[in-house]
C-alpha cells in the first residue's frame, strides 16, 4: 500500500522525534547514578541504621551481608526461629518399615518383536526362534496389553522377526499396519 504525502510527513516526524528524544533521555540520565535498592529480598531496609529484624524467638545469628553496598560489609543480626511442624501423626522411631514385594511369577518370559504371516500352518501356531518348540505361550502386546495364546513351532532359519503369528491371531493383538510390534512372550516353567 503506497503512502500519501500526509502519511509520509507523520512517519518522518515520528522518526525525527525518536532520534532526538532517545539520546536526550540517555544523556540526561547518564550522570545520575542508578539508585541502589533500599529493600533486600527478605524485606530488611538496608539504608536505615537499625537494619535488624524485630526480635523473635530463638538465638541470634550474625551474618555478613554486602547487599546493596559497594565497599564495606556491615553486620546484620538475624534470629533463627524454631522449626514449624505440619499437622499429622509423628513418625515412629525405631520401627521396621514393611516393604511390599510382589509375588514371583511362575513363568518365564522374554521381550520380542512380533509380526504376522498368513502361511503359518494353523491360527493357533506361532513360529519362534528362541523358545523351545511345543511350548504353549501367551503373547502380550506391550502397547495395549491385548493377549493371545499359541503353540510354538520351530521357525525357519530365514525368519527375521523373533516371533511370527498367523494373520488372524495377530489381528487380536494389533492392527496389521502396526507390524512389527513389541510383545512379551510368557510360558509356564
Amino acid at each position: 500500500m503506497p503512502l500519501d504525502d500526509t502519511d509520509r510527513r507523520r512517519f518522518y516526524l515520528a522518526a525525527l522525534f525518536s532520534l532526538i528524544a532517545l539520546p536526550a533521555l540517555w544523556f540526561a540520565n547518564r550522570d545520575n547514578p542508578a539508585p541502589r535498592p533500599n529493600i533486600a529480598t527478605a524485606g530488611v531496609d538496608l539504608r536505615s541504621p537499625a537494619a535488624s529484624a524485630e526480635p523473635t524467638a530463638g538465638t541470634p545469628i550474625t551474618v555478613k551481608t554486602t547487599i546493596g553496598q559497594s565497599n564495606l560489609p556491615t553486620l546484620d543480626t538475624i534470629r533463627d526461629t524454631d522449626p514449624i511442624f505440619l499437622d499429622g501423626p509423628a513418625p515412629q522411631r525405631g520401627g521396621v518399615a514393611e516393604i511390599a514385594v510382589p509375588t514371583a511369577d511362575e513363568s518365564d518370559s522374554i521381550f520380542a518383536q512380533a509380526t504376522f504371516l498368513s502361511t503359518v500352518p494353523d491360527t493357533r501356531t506361532c513360529l519362534a526362534k528362541v523358545i523351545p518348540p511345543g511350548q504353549t505361550v501367551t503373547v502380550i502386546n506391550l502397547d495395549n496389553l491385548r493377549s493371545t495364546i499359541c503353540r510354538i513351532s520351530l521357525a525357519p532359519t530365514s525368519q527375521r522377526a523373533d516371533i511370527v503369528l498367523h494373520t488372524n491371531n495377530f489381528v487380536g493383538l494389533a492392527d496389521l499396519t502396526d507390524a512389527p510390534i513389541s510383545v512379551q512372550v510368557r510360558w509356564p516353567r
